[in-house]
């Protein structure tokens, strides 16, 4: 007969392994790191984005967007030069964007870049029309127009109609949310402003009667990335002022996906509401991105009908057909 000792000791390994197999389970939906990139805290995001502040009127009608030098809009154009104020606070809102990610956030302005996205924003003021191919206007010296021309088809590009819409709005509002029928199956901007290897980017503005034409330089490869990161939008901890109402979730891999076999289950915990994606059936917007914009290989999926999310709101993920199945939580505060 086996002694009470020996029974202990198997009753002990079982509780051990039940435990395991709890805390693995805990990984993937408690909030805890389950994709592969940095995993930040909701008390650490909020402390990083104190440290980074945004213009409190960036977002609001009262902004004016400030120029160390004033484009000229008549007669012989000239590009003129964002302030450092105008610069600093969407580069902190870029940075606070990728902090949230799980990405690398130590981004630099490049006096370069910047110059370039300044002559961009002319040319598209210029033209009354925004494109990565823009035609060369005559109304500017032939450098501004060959270096905003360039800048063009490597940047992100917004217009507006009020003037003084800030690059604030269109970081959120525009590029992240990207949201519009051209832009959705593809998410380019956001995955820009998401890419690893971005280390350095610049910003311009022009403003006037044609409306606000604004440019986010983001073919910068500076920074050595060793690993294919998997970047969520919304991130495992997401704040809700970084994510207004209708915009698609997305996650990227860094590698090819094929379209056929990802399936993806989003799952409301409040509530127990369910959305399912795939080829075959979704219950909103899908889209499967291949294109090398950032990264390659990106999932994207809008939920039908899920309206605003608001803090405390708790939702899982699970994706198949990627690999190994991918589960993480998303948690809005």
């Amino acid at each position: 007969m086996k002694s009470l000792e020996f029974i202990l000791q198997k009753f002990s390994c079982v509780l051990l392994f039940v435990f395991m197999l709890i805390s693995l389970t805990s990984i993937s939906y408690a909030g805890e790191p389950a994709l592969n990139n940095e995993y930040r805290s909701a008390e650490q995001i909020r402390s990083f984005c104190n440290s980074h502040p945004i213009d409190s009127t960036s977002l609001g009608d009262s902004y004016v967007f400030s120029y160390q030098t004033l484009p000229i809009l008549h007669d012989s154009y000239e590009p003129g030069m964002l302030s450092k104020k105008a610069l600093t606070s969407p580069l902190n809102m870029i940075a606070n964007i990728r902090y949230i990610a799980g990405l690398p956030a130590d981004l630099k302005l490049s006096s370069d870049y910047n110059r370039m996205a300044q002559a961009a924003s002319l040319v598209s003021y210029s033209n009354h029309s925004i494109s990565h191919y823009p035609a060369l206007p005559s109304n500017m010296s032939s450098k501004t127009a060959k270096t905003g021309k360039k800048a063009c088809a490597e940047s992100n590009l917004a217009w507006d109609s009020w003037q003084n819409t800030s690059l604030e709005y269109s970081i959120l509002n525009v590029w992240m949310k990207d949201d519009s029928p051209s832009n959705i199956k593809a998410l380019g901007h956001r995955r820009w402003i998401l890419s690893p290897e971005m280390k350095k980017t610049g910003f311009g503005a022009v403003s006037g009667s044609r409306g606000t034409y604004a440019c986010m330089y983001v073919f910068d490869f500076s920074r050595k990335v060793k690993k294919n990161y998997q970047v969520a939008w919304p991130a495992q901890q997401m704040p809700v002022s970084y994510f207004p109402e209708g915009t698609p979730w997305s996650l990227s891999l860094g590698k090819t996906l094929k379209a056929e076999k990802i399936a993806v289950t989003l799952t409301r915990v409040s509530d127990g509401t369910i959305w399912r994606f795939s080829k075959k059936a979704a219950d909103g917007d899908f889209y499967i991105s291949n294109e090398a914009y950032g990264q390659e290989g990106c999932i994207i999926f809008n939920p039908k009908g899920i309206g605003r999310c608001n803090a405390g709101d708790r939702f899982r993920v699970n994706i198949t057909g990627a690999g190994k199945e991918i589960c993480y939580e998303v948690n809005f505060f």
